[in-house]
């Protein structure tokens, strides 16, 4: 029993180490390459969403706040351009945003993940768990866009009136800071980590743990 349990922790660090390195190079590639508008469109979060289906709620929660961390830093040094913006107006309070929005995406897409996975049976009805690993895979971007709109209006307002500039605010903020943003990753969320579970499934090593 204590051999088994030392493999499963080990397999399980094993992965986590994994998700976390390419978190970290895929949200470089994001920070350098793939933009719009003042910010990132994230290509992360498939890796947070795969983790927190593979292993859990908390493991969402810890692969997001990685996630956060490694936003935050891009922050700091500049590699974001809107968030440097908010560095400089307050790092503490981007850096709370950071974290918050990416923890609570990764742990709550991981939630209902596991719900659903409890009232469906993937070999009966295979389209309805497609169905439900899509609808929370999409949760993730959904939280993760809601948290950062609302840490905005609520701590950099006057930032985010000087973004919009004579534009309304909310229609700037659905259309020009996070609107095409949010759809991509929206979009990127739901096709790709469905068909990654399905693909997964098909292994011996990741069957029963989907």
């Amino acid at each position: 029993m204590t051999t088994t349990n030392n493999r499963q922790k080990t397999q399980r660090m094993t992965e986590i180490g994994f998700l976390i390195a390419l978190i970290v190079v895929l949200q470089t590639i994001s920070a350098l390459l793939v933009k719009f508008g003042f910010f990132s469109i994230s290509l992360t979060l498939v890796p947070v969403v795969i983790g927190g289906f593979l292993m859990g709620p908390a493991a969402g929660a810890l692969l997001g706040g990685v996630f956060g961390v490694i936003t935050f830093l891009f922050c700091a040094v500049g590699l974001d351009g809107g968030g440097a913006i908010l560095f400089a107006a307050n790092p503490f309070l981007c850096g709370v945003i950071c974290l918050v929005k990416a923890i609570l995406a990764g742990w709550l897409a991981a939630l209902l993940y596991r719900f659903a996975r409890k009232k469906t049976d993937p070999d009966a009805h295979p389209k309805r768990f497609i169905a439900f690993s899509a609808l929370s895979a999409g949760l993730c971007p959904f939280v993760n866009t809601l948290i950062f709109c609302l840490g905005m209006t609520l701590f950099f307002k006057d930032v985010l009136y000087s973004w919009a500039g004579d534009t309304d605010v909310a229609y700037y903020m659905l259309t020009g800071l996070v609107g095409v943003n949010f759809l991509i990753e929206f979009c990127i969320n739901v096709v790709l980590c469905p068909l990654l579970v399905r693909n997964l499934r098909k292994s011996r090593r990741f069957r029963d743990r989907f």
